[in-house]
């Protein structure tokens, strides 16, 4: 899969954010099921953002990841307030290590202007 390294990063950071904490705990709470939403939202951001090589939009799906992180450490201190449970902490450090992964993994880069295609000629074109 050419070109989706970033999103299968992002995904596998949001699998282990989903199985771990049940592991830990034996269920998900309310914190860490809104957590675990924030980064599949991430997942699909990081899949449909493209890979463009110009100015900001280098930096999109970076921005993507990094932005889903921040919401879930918000999401996580406003309803646990500094109680955080250990399947909190990992889902923190899940999330924080997908946004880093989005970042550092390359990815093929298209150019951000249209690319002109030829176009083949029709049946009345000669």
């Amino acid at each position: 899969m050419p070109g989706f390294g970033k999103a299968v990063a992002q995904a596998i950071a949001t699998v282990l954010a989903g199985l771990v904490p049940f592991l830990v705990d034996g269920h998900l709470s309310t914190v860490e099921t809104v957590n675990l939403f924030l980064l599949a939202f991430a997942t699909i951001g990081v899949a449909v953002v493209p890979n463009l090589n110009a100015g900001t939009a280098k930096y999109a799906k970076g921005v993507v990841a990094v932005g889903i992180a921040v919401l879930t450490l918000l999401a996580t201190i406003l309803a646990s307030g500094t109680a955080l449970g250990s399947g909190q902490i990992i889902q923190l450090i899940l999330a924080g290590l997908g946004a880093v992964g989005v970042i550092a993994l390359p990815a093929p880069q298209y150019p951000a202007g249209p690319v002109a295609r030829p176009r083949p000629a029709g049946p009345t074109e000669v």
